[in-house]
């Protein structure tokens, strides 16, 4: 499975839940963003990876990876440092992974290992 989609998967809670009519493709992550409130250029995604939601911070990172930012490599892997949810570590991680930073991989690895990890979280971690 490859990073974008496991992002995807991350979130399709929350896309579910402001999915605007049922039949409907969710909206995608800079929509949903903007949903929030949040702007939608590389520096206001930049910013959102400090923003206090961590779901907030998870959709930054993946918009920034869906748009090859590398510039933003080192702001996501701070906000990776400082994220204790292991969905939003994930999130971070793959960001990583699709930006081809190996820091990435390593934080997945440890994500995998973490038996204090939900098991579903750790098999899609592993993925």
């Amino acid at each position: 499975m490859s990073p974008p989609r496991l992002i995807a998967i991350s979130l399709a809670c929350f896309f579910a839940a402001i999915a605007p009519a049922v039949g409907q493709a969710p909206p995608t992550i800079s929509q949903a963003l903007e949903a929030r409130g949040v702007g939608t250029s590389i520096a206001s995604l930049r910013q959102a990876l400090q923003d206090p939601s961590s779901q907030i911070r998870g959709m930054a990172a993946g918009e920034l990876a869906n748009r090859k930012d590398k510039e933003s490599v080192p702001a996501i892997r701070q906000a990776l440092a400082k994220a204790a949810d292991p969905n939003e570590r994930q999130n971070l991680a793959e960001a990583l992974i699709t930006l081809g930073d190996p820091e990435g991989k390593a934080a997945m690895a440890a994500l995998c290992a973490d038996n204090t990890v939900r098991e579903d979280s750790r098999i899609i971690a592993a993925s």
